[in-house]
């Protein structure tokens, strides 16, 4: 048998297209956030949500995700606060997940609503 390859897997997972109905239980539901370009502060909160393009796909983050250190691909950051989504589009840069916050450092923001 020949190790498994990931690169050739014939499993292919489509994007997240809409928001799963998932809910973490507890007394805080939110996670703390900030979105950071090396210019300035582009955005500190708390969200419900984020959903950000990674290298090799999509990755979703809730509160209490387990800690994580990614890179980030060119494409959507979506962040889902109590208010309304926030989307901007970035190029690139780095993710760095703890359970009660996360840190986007990104090159370049191409846009955003």
């Amino acid at each position: 048998q020949s190790p498994l390859n990931l690169h050739q897997s014939p499993l292919i997972f489509p994007p997240f297209t809409e928001q799963l109905p998932i809910t973490v239980k507890g007394k805080n539901n939110m996670i703390d956030f900030k979105l950071i370009t090396p210019e300035k502060l582009v955005l500190e909160g708390k969200a419900e949500s984020i959903i950000c393009p990674g290298s090799l796909g999509e990755l979703g983050f809730l509160p209490s995700h387990a800690p994580l250190l990614t890179t980030l691909g060119k494409g959507k950051l979506r962040i889902k606060q109590e208010k309304a989504p926030q989307d901007f589009e970035i190029e690139g840069g780095f993710c760095e997940v703890l359970p009660d916050k996360i840190t986007i450092l990104t090159d370049k923001i191409i846009g955003g609503k």
